[in-house]
């Protein structure tokens, strides 16, 4: 993710009781609209379909301050960022019009040296001196990385079903995880079947076990749900991957999964 045209703020409020610094995080480009205030950061990006530019945005109820806390462990300028209310999410603009969406904050944003200020006078001009001195500032332009990747918390048989680690054909399945849809929430409706046949791609997400489409019924940024009806049963390791539509050749990285022979979320 190359810089951002936008800058960003960290005041810093103290530590907490386990040492980590605070600071109230604020986006230094916003609007309300009359409903919801709406902060942008923007930036071009490389090394995703044809790149293009990124998004990184705020959007919280009201026209009150900014509901985002950046968390800073001991000894390091990375902090993870808290929201009290609101929702923080990463659009990728690719240049041929493609645009994709999420909602997992599965990256880095990293202040651009040499691009900063600070006032009140921390120890060093960085995030985590910043958040340990209450009133300090530190304010300037971002990068970073970001992880498109669908990543594996947890695969099992569907919950009300017993929730087991092994699977059998004709078996509803869970898979949670982040990015494991680019949607918020999408169920099968009617119109996503093929006559009697239920969709094997819902929202643009696909699931495989052992090599086998699976009917998905359900996807969310955090968890798809799908029926296995073909592959005999089998227990122990497996691997997780998953194939974005907009590098569709572009094998992704595998994790360690408690399912049958190989389960695959792909979109």
């Amino acid at each position: 993710m190359g810089q951002s045209a936008q800058t960003i703020t960290l005041t810093g409020i103290g530590s907490d009781a386990n040492g980590n610094g605070q600071s109230h995080l604020v986006w230094n480009d916003c609007s309300f609209d009359g409903t919801n205030t709406n902060c942008t950061l923007t930036g071009p990006f490389t090394g995703l379909g044809p790149g293009g530019t990124w998004n990184l945005a705020l959007t919280y109820p009201g026209n009150g301050p900014s509901p985002a806390t950046a968390i800073t462990a001991p000894g390091s300028d990375l902090f993870s960022i808290s929201l009290s209310s609101g929702r923080v999410t990463w659009t990728f603009n690719e240049s041929n019009g493609t645009s994709v969406t999420f909602y997992y904050l599965t990256g880095d944003v990293l202040f651009i040296a040499g691009q900063t200020s600070c006032t009140g006078n921390p120890p060093s001009c960085a995030v985590g001196s910043v958040g340990q001195t209450p009133g300090a500032t530190i304010t300037g332009l971002v990068n970073g990385m970001f992880n498109s990747l669908p990543q594996l918390q947890t695969v099992i048989t569907a919950g009300s079903y017993g929730g087991s680690a092994s699977i059998a054909p004709a078996t509803w399945i869970e898979i949670y995880g982040l990015n494991v849809g680019t949607t918020l929430r999408y169920v099968w409706a009617g119109s996503d079947f093929n006559g009697s046949n239920a969709p094997t791609a819902l929202a643009g997400t696909t699931v495989t076990v052992g090599g086998q489409l699976a009917f998905v019924d359900y996807v969310s940024p955090g968890q798809a749900s799908a029926f296995e009806y073909r592959n005999g049963p089998t227990t122990g390791g497996g691997h997780y991957r998953g194939r974005s539509k907009r590098s569709a050749q572009r094998k992704r990285q595998c994790h360690p999964a408690r399912v049958i022979g190989a389960a695959a979320v792909r979109y």
